[in-house]
């Protein structure tokens, strides 16, 4: 669902899906602005043939006074490169959390960057890898950031008035 929403995004704005890399920034949607953060074409063109999580693209969204990171499935190589290249630009409300919550994302380095209040984990119910990590929920707890698991709430949906997230329930 996500990726379809991306693909409009992209699509309505004209973008061509294969030159999406790292420094595109989009600013034609009202009050909103798009940073693509990862790949770097060089990235890509090196890592992904071991690891094509690692080259997934990783975005933030900017809405007037609130922002959310899209963490794709990128791990921890990919998140240190980010880290190293960004810093304290990836600083945002929301985390859209990378690799669904496994061990080999999220580390408490990324996060210390990051700094989210609140972190959604896109994660399929006894899912055979195990995921989220209890180590990456231990990072979360520790840096009192609120999660929400689809395996536990199904679709988690939030919105923006500008100034703040709001969590919309969507089930009754």
């Amino acid at each position: 669902l996500l990726y379809k929403e991306y693909v409009h995004l992209l699509d309505s704005l004209h973008i061509p899906r294969r030159n999406l890399y790292a420094g595109n920034q989009f600013e034609n949607i009202s009050h909103t602005r798009l940073f693509v953060l990862h790949p770097t074409k060089q990235f890509a063109d090196t890592h992904a043939v071991h690891n094509l999580n690692n080259c997934s693209v990783v975005f933030k969204l900017v809405y007037k006074n609130t922002s959310i990171l899209f963490d794709g499935d990128a791990e921890k190589e990919a998140e240190e490169q980010i880290a190293n290249t960004y810093g304290n630009f990836l600083r945002c409300s929301l985390l859209k959390t990378g690799h669904h919550g496994s061990r080999t994302s999220s580390s408490e380095n990324f996060l210390n960057f990051v700094h989210p209040q609140l972190a959604g984990i896109s994660v399929g119910t006894r899912n055979k890898f195990h995921h989220p990590s209890k180590l990456t929920l231990l990072h979360f707890k520790e840096k009192n950031i609120s999660t929400f698991r689809t395996d536990e709430e199904g679709a988690i949906v939030f919105e923006s008035d500008g100034n703040e997230w709001k969590r919309i329930v969507w089930r009754k």
